[in-house]
């Protein structure tokens, strides 16, 4: 009996930092994005929302159904000053969603993000966002964490890289 050995699969590799992330500094309903290029770490995580289906028919074991998800998103990005000594604007509107002086609708981001060579992996939603410094070093470059928990629906949508 001969066993067949697969041959790898022919194209290119697809690498972590061809995922970008975009913030909407725009009022709602009609996007600005803008390009979140200082970004690492991005770690999209998506969390099935399961409840119990089991009945009689089941005899005991267990049944579970997808009823939706939970989502979060984890980044760290890069603050680069501008020649006035400023943040980068993506930088500020994600900083000022999570400024104490923000509660309810205010504390909450527009984002999407998206294969940036067009493949057919891109996402939007809406989620709050949580901040903390990721270095505190003497000689570190200054970094910032982000954790998003999302609001409501993680959708599909066209990706915007996306070449006919």
């Amino acid at each position: 009996m001969s066993v067949t050995i697969p041959e790898p699969t022919a194209g290119s590799v697809a690498n972590s930092y061809e995922l970008c992330v975009d913030i909407n500094t725009g009022p709602v309903g009609t996007p600005a994005w803008d390009n979140i290029p200082d970004i690492t770490g991005v770690n999209p995580t998506p969390a099935a929302r399961m409840v119990d289906v089991a009945t009689y028919a089941h005899h005991g074991k267990s049944a579970q159904s997808k009823v939706g998800e939970d989502f979060t998103m984890d980044f760290s990005v890069m603050a680069i000053r501008d020649e006035t000594g400023e943040f980068q604007p993506y930088l500020v509107a994600l900083l000022a969603i999570c400024s104490p002086e923000n509660v309810g609708s205010a504390a909450v981001g527009h984002f999407r993000y998206y294969d940036e060579k067009g493949a057919t992996y891109a996402y939007e939603f809406t989620g709050t966002v949580n901040d903390t410094r990721a270095n505190t070093g003497n000689a570190d470059p200054n970094l910032f964490s982000f954790n998003i928990t999302s609001m409501g629906d993680r959708k599909s949508i066209a990706n915007p890289n996306k070449t006919v």
